[in-house]
């Protein structure tokens, strides 16, 4: 994959220092893509459906995205 320009989204130190290494593949990859949804587009929050999750990381399972998530809000 060939990045065409320079364009980051932040992730908290605090999860990279705290939780990265505590956390499953699963829920690491729903919060990079949770970040880009957020801090990526410069937004507090957003409201993002487990379809788009599905969708944005191609994780296949539903049931999957729901227990990486519960796996976030625990930590």
């Amino acid at each position: 994959m060939a990045l065409q320009k320079l364009n980051y989204t932040q992730i908290p130190n605090e999860y990279i220092d705290g939780y990265m290494n505590k956390v499953s593949p699963v829920a690491n990859k729903l919060f990079i893509c949770i970040c880009r949804s957020t801090i990526g587009w410069h937004k507090d929050t957003d409201s993002i459906s487990v379809s788009q999750l599905i969708k944005k990381t191609g994780i296949k399972s539903e049931t999957t995205v729901r227990r990486g998530l519960k796996e976030l809000i625990e930590h």
